[in-house]
């Protein structure tokens, strides 16, 4: 089976992202809800493992958050004011190293 080419799943996640809600901790996970509404929307078809890897990419980002913000406030910085969500952009050669290839 060929290896499909994921890159265009970092777009459909940040666009995801941007509606996500906001807790008191920081921002709320996506949920299964949020993607059916977004695809509806959009039109984008997703494939169930298209969703396992949004799901993951979420899970990673929420977590790398909230990790920074334990630093943070390990250090005594305002944590929320100073969090630097995205330091460089997703490239499909990084894509590929996090979740791998098929």
């Amino acid at each position: 089976m060929a290896n499909p080419d994921y890159a265009y799943l970092i777009d459909w996640f940040w666009d995801l992202g941007s509606a996500r809600s906001m807790g008191f901790a920081g921002p709320d996970p996506i949920r299964l809800p949020d993607i059916a509404a977004w695809s509806s929307l959009t039109g984008n078809i997703l494939l169930r493992e298209e969703i396992g890897i949004l799901r993951r990419l979420d899970f990673a980002f929420v977590q790398t958050l909230a990790e920074m913000d334990r630093e943070k406030e390990a250090k005594g910085t305002a944590a929320k004011e100073e969090r630097v969500l995205v330091e460089r952009e997703m490239t499909p050669a990084m894509f590929g190293s996090m979740f791998g290839r098929r």
